[in-house]
């Protein structure tokens, strides 16, 4: 009878053993799945938001194709600002959809731990287990036990005993291999979040500068259709003289200076001249570029608060530093590369170089401006930025084409 009821008991604990994955809880389900839940809120309300976006870049391109008018240009600028409000909530939607995914994450950090935990404390209690009947001496299984059936009995279960401890270990290796890529994934989205931050601190800043932008270009808004007239001549007088003045420049130094030579070895890929954490306002050639009118966009924005060290996106030859101070023309300073690649960077507040010296990759040239009635903005800026341009032969091409 008591040999029966060790065996029955030996099995029982095998069968507990089995059972005991099968059965551990599920600890914050509901928490989990209300994370889940607010996550595709979140992802929701960006697409509707995104909706709206394209919606307001219509209007500015419907807008765009009717005449110049100093109405029409309040309407550009006025659905730039509600645009970049939007943009701002949505970015808001993604830091918070970040800290809602770093929080599930951290949830699944927490119940593999404890799987991991209740996995370690079962194969302890299975070594305990094969301890005590490996202290036993067959001999002695032999003389209490009633049959020698029930001696292999014994021994068949220490056997799946020692299987089952296995699989354990097996399971904590798989828990040891999900725990490393889950806090993997928690220090990405960390850093991600740190990033959105950053981006969102430079949308906010620029975003302030750009609802003052009316003004700062045209005066108060009950400028005269006249005045504004007369502001577009001299906009796209000015831009045209940059323009040439570009060309003409980087020609003659191609025809004086051999700088294939002097520069080679740093050509093709270029770098970004300011980290384009705070993005891209204005695309090469943005078909929503509130200033279309006035002539193409050559290059790209990229946002960046006042100051920014601005550096040379490849080693080159100073064309040209140009100090626009308060005038119409933005300051700007142009590198020629040994690739029949030059590269423009426009509306500095500051210049830190000298025509008709070389610099090297890297080294700052001058610093970021763009904010509206400062040096070196020029008229038609909206905002602080980093206007970028990289010309092929003397014409504009998407620098996007030449960054990593």
């Amino acid at each position: 009878m008591q040999s029966n009821r060790r065996k029955n008991f030996s099995r029982l604990l095998v069968i507990s053993y089995w059972l005991l994955v099968a059965a551990l809880p599920v600890h914050g389900q509901s928490s989990v799945l209300d994370l889940n839940d607010s996550i595709q809120a979140k992802k929701q309300a960006q697409r509707e938001l995104q909706q709206k976006i394209a919606e307001y870049n219509r209007k500015i391109r419907e807008t765009q194709r009717k005449s110049a008018s100093l109405k029409n240009q309040i309407h550009i600028l006025d659905a730039n600002i509600n645009k970049a409000e939007l943009e701002i909530r949505t970015k808001e939607l993604e830091a918070e959809q970040l800290k809602l995914e770093s929080d599930l994450i951290a949830r699944e950090i927490e119940a593999e731990q404890k799987r991991q935990n209740d996995t370690l404390s079962e194969i302890a209690r299975g070594l305990r287990e094969i301890k005590r009947y490996d202290d036993r001496r067959y001999l002695e299984v032999l003389l209490t036990e009633p049959s020698f059936s029930s001696v292999l009995d014994q021994l068949y279960f220490s056997e799946r005993l020692v299987t089952h401890l296995r699989d354990k270990l097996s399971t904590i290796q798989a828990i040891r291999q999900i725990l490393t890529l889950n806090r993997e994934n928690l220090r990405e989205k960390y850093d991600e979040a740190n990033a959105k931050k950053e981006n969102l601190a430079i949308l906010q800043t620029t975003f302030e500068q750009e609802k003052r932008a009316k003004e700062g270009l045209f005066g108060k808004t009950k400028a005269t259709e006249g005045e504004f007239q007369t502001l577009l001549q001299q906009l796209r007088a000015a831009a045209s003289a940059i323009d040439s003045d570009i060309v003409t420049i980087e020609k003659k130094i191609r025809e004086r200076l051999d700088l294939a030579d002097r520069l080679a070895g740093d050509t093709g890929v270029i770098s970004w001249p300011i980290p384009p954490v705070g993005g891209i306002s204005a695309q090469f050639h943005d078909p929503d570029y509130p200033f279309r009118y006035l002539f193409e966009h050559a290059g790209v924005d990229i946002r960046t608060p006042q100051g920014t060290p601005v550096r040379a996106a490849s080693s080159g030859y100073v064309a040209a530093a140009f100090n626009g101070g308060l005038g119409i023309r933005p300051s700007y300073v142009m590198l020629v590369h040994g690739n029949q690649l030059s590269t423009v960077y426009m509306h500095l507040s500051s210049i830190s170089v000298r025509p008709d010296t070389f610099v090297a990759r890297g080294d700052v040239i001058g610093h970021s401006g763009g904010t509206p009635r400062t040096s070196g903005a020029g008229r038609w800026s909206t905002g602080p930025h980093l206007h970028f341009e990289t010309r092929l032969n003397g014409v504009p091409v998407n620098p996007l084409g030449y960054l990593p």
